[in-house]
């Protein structure tokens, strides 16, 4: 597990998944803050990966980076997307075309959208 510090809220687990999607090369990182409309999480991330391995590659990166293992995962990757729930945030990992078809960010449009910054840029 990767020269991990202990998260000290769900604002570092965020973080580190963010930073954890971006060591692999996701793409079209979305973060969405939904603490005010949701009771379920207190962040989603989108983010793509460009063939099923990718997203295999990322999920396993997300759970090698946290403290403890992700509570679930669902969906195989030749499915073309992966739903990891990571304790406060639950991670949408897609391929493009299914990400496209099923605009799960639009499900949270009310949710305040956070920057994260270079790792979105691609």
């Amino acid at each position: 597990m990767g020269g991990m510090k202990p998260l000290e809220n769900s604002r570092d687990l965020l973080d580190a998944v963010v930073r954890a999607i971006a060591d692999k090369k996701g793409h079209r990182i979305l973060a969405i803050d939904i603490r005010e409309i949701s009771m379920a999480a207190d962040y989603i991330v989108v983010a793509e990966g460009s063939v099923d391995r990718h997203l295999k590659a990322i999920a396993d990166n997300i759970a090698a980076e946290l403290p403890q293992p992700p509570l679930y995962v669902d969906g195989g990757e030749a499915s073309g997307w992966l739903v990891i729930d990571c304790f406060d945030v639950v991670v949408h990992l897609f391929l493009p075309e299914q990400r496209d078809k099923y605009r799960i960010e639009n499900l949270w449009k009310l949710g305040s959208v956070i920057e994260i910054g270079e790792a979105n840029e691609r």
